[in-house]
């Protein structure tokens, strides 16, 4: 039977962890890789290159700035995370949650994103070319001005997306659902959109003046290709 004594002193520790992680120049590291848990912290510019995060749990928590190159994220616990200007290259979030997180600006080239969830989340303007987001969940998420050449959404959930002024040149969008996605102004050479869904549903969105009645519409089909876009008889656009 654990004595009450060692319990109180456990928690004391934690808790002295965890008021710790409120400021980032007073952070311990080393602690921190152990718990793997400091949620509502200020972690900013912390560096944590090459460091296994799986499961780990932040929540609420600022990283902005830090450098997590090559760390593993994995079924983490990241929700409402700021991870704006962080340098995340080649590091791995599958299947992590970062519902509302923030990416802005960030550096992720090469990450590791499948099977995320990463609802309402903003990308806006970070550079997350050669990417990977296979299966993941990305409804309502902004893209604007992102970098994202090369980057794989193949079977994604990204119903609701905006993409305006992205670079999604060689993107594969095999099989996604992009239902209500927008692609203003975006780069699209070369995306791979075949047995992708580009319905658009009129009951939700301003869809043509001449046919509000209709419940759904499809992105037209030509204005995909004349933008050098990819597609086949299974991606559902207008014909």
């Amino acid at each position: 039977m654990i004595k009450t004594g060692a319990v109180l002193s456990m928690l004391i520790v934690f808790l002295t962890f965890e008021s710790a992680c409120l400021a980032s120049d007073d952070f311990d590291v080393e602690k921190f890789l152990d718990i793997k848990q400091c949620e509502k912290c200020d972690l900013s510019g912390v560096l944590l290159p090459n460091a296994d995060m799986q499961r780990s749990i932040i929540n609420n928590s600022n990283l902005e700035k830090a450098n997590i190159d090559g760390s593993n994220f994995s079924f983490a616990r990241m929700d409402e995370c700021n991870l704006s200007g962080v340098s995340a290259k080649k590091s791995i979030f599958k299947a992590a949650y970062l519902h509302h997180a923030v990416l802005a600006g960030a550096n992720m080239e090469y990450a590791n994103f499948s099977y995320v969830t990463l609802n309402k989340g903003d990308m806006s303007n970070a550079n997350l070319s050669n990417a990977n987001f296979k299966g993941a969940k990305l409804v309502s998420t902004a893209w604007n001005n992102t970098m994202l050449i090369k980057s794989n959404f193949q079977k994604a959930n990204l119903s609701g997306a905006k993409f305006g002024g992205a670079n999604l040149t060689g993107a594969n969008f095999l099989n996604a659902d992009l239902t209500g996605v927008s692609f203003g102004n975006a780069v699209i050479k070369d995306a791979i959109l075949k047995g992708a869904d580009l319905t658009i549903d009129c009951s939700k969105t301003i869809c043509t003046e001449s046919d509000p009645s209709r419940i759904q519409k499809y992105v037209n089909c030509k204005s995909l290709t004349d933008a050098g876009a990819i597609i086949d008889d299974s991606t559902k656009c207008a014909k």
